[in-house]
């Protein structure tokens, strides 16, 4: 006895092309639905299929836009905020644990102290110079 085939090989390649077509999530998202009412199938058929091709991205997935390489490390900010706030380096030790995201509003609401920019202006003169 044959085995019954659920998506035929003009199926896998509608669905496969309409698919990554789609380039935002919620492009993908509706592509989905209208590959599933293309084919008659169900949307979680449609996905299910689509991941055994390894085809399909899960939402969210292919939108990081930094990688570890590029993004600034924490000591890095807690280096920017603490002449900002008036402490002197290490003094913001408790700054460390705190998350990314509240050390970037801190960065985001605090002006660059005028003493450090002058600091920062001395020290390219001094490279400019050796």
């Amino acid at each position: 006895m044959a085995k019954k085939v659920n998506y035929t090989d003009e199926m896998v390649t509608v669905m496969t092309t309409m698919y990554q077509a789609a380039e935002t999530d919620a492009e993908r998202k509706s592509a989905l639905t209208e590959i599933a009412e293309k084919i008659g199938r169900s949307v979680p058929s449609v996905r299910t299929k689509l991941s055994q091709l390894k085809v399909y991205v899960k939402p969210g997935a292919g939108e990081k836009t930094e990688s570890k390489a590029d993004s600034v490390s924490k000591a890095e900010m807690i280096e920017v905020i603490e002449p900002r706030l008036g402490l002197e380096p290490g003094e913001g030790k408790s700054l460390k644990m705190t998350t990314k995201v509240v050390l970037q509003a801190i960065l985001d609401t605090t002006e660059p102290d005028e003493v450090a920019l002058q600091n920062i202006a001395d020290a390219m003169e001094k490279l400019d110079e050796s």
